[in-house]
């Protein structure tokens, strides 16, 4: 009994099948117009609360520059009562030198001290000028005169501040002390004021009345009074 074969395919048909191998990718070609470019967003505004923090840091490096520069201590000077000028007197001096050795110490660079003189004018425009023989160059020379002798007193405190290494200012004005102190504080804007005080009684006060009290009243910062030691009081407590 014969076998029926499946017919067999020849060469010819498996030529003819498709090609399967993997063909390149396609590059696509650029569009000859590109589509136009997508409009920038605009940014929006700063935030309330990065205004805020500007201003904050504003006042915090305002605060820093505040903190490096200088403490200014004003530092009133006069002349001696008993012996004129140009010696300074017992109050203005205790009051310089407590300044130093208790505020300033070693800490030169971190202070500033502004020495303020205020003379007192003569009630009748002379000092020992005989008023019969005044004439124009007369005041001319008393005024030329009293401003020498202001800045010899000045001469001393400002050699003292160069001696040791601390910066200072010094001027002076004319009229009542305790007045004009007032208002060199109020232009100045210290951060400290420091006046001598003769240490008077109660009885004293009253009748000559004191600067340094009518400063702690009235100026417009902080003020310390300085009293005379002691072994430095004269005989007569109104003397300087």
């Amino acid at each position: 009994m014969s076998h029926n074969k499946k017919p067999t395919h020849s060469s010819s048909s498996s030529q003819s099948r498709p090609n399967w191998r993997k063909q390149p990718p396609i590059q696509s070609q650029p569009s000859p117009n590109p589509p136009p470019p997508l409009p920038e967003k605009k940014a929006d505004k700063a935030p309330e609360y990065d205004k805020i923090a500007e201003a904050a840091k504003t006042e915090e490096e305002s605060e820093m520059e505040g903190a490096m520069a200088p403490t200014r201590v004003m530092v009133a000077v006069n002349e001696s009562s008993m012996k004129g000028y140009p010696h300074a007197s017992i109050s203005s001096r205790r009051a310089f030198q407590w300044t130093l050795q208790k505020i300033v110490r070693d800490n030169v660079t971190g202070f500033r001290l502004l020495l303020v003189h205020v003379q007192v004018p003569d009630e009748d425009g002379f000092d020992d000028m005989d008023s019969i023989f005044a004439s124009p160059d007369d005041f001319k020379a008393m005024q030329s005169r009293e401003k020498k002798r202001g800045l010899h007193l000045l001469e001393y405190f400002v050699d003292r501040c160069h001696e040791i290494g601390v910066a200072c200012e010094a001027w002076i004005r004319k009229g009542d002390p305790k007045e004009v102190l007032c208002r060199e504080v109020q232009r100045v804007h210290p951060d400290l004021l420091v006046v001598g005080c003769r240490g008077l009684g109660p009885f004293q006060r009253v009748f000559l009345g004191t600067v340094s009290e009518f400063c702690v009243k009235h100026a417009e910062c902080p003020v310390i009074t300085i009293k005379r030691r002691a072994e430095e009081m004269p005989e007569d407590p109104v003397d300087d």
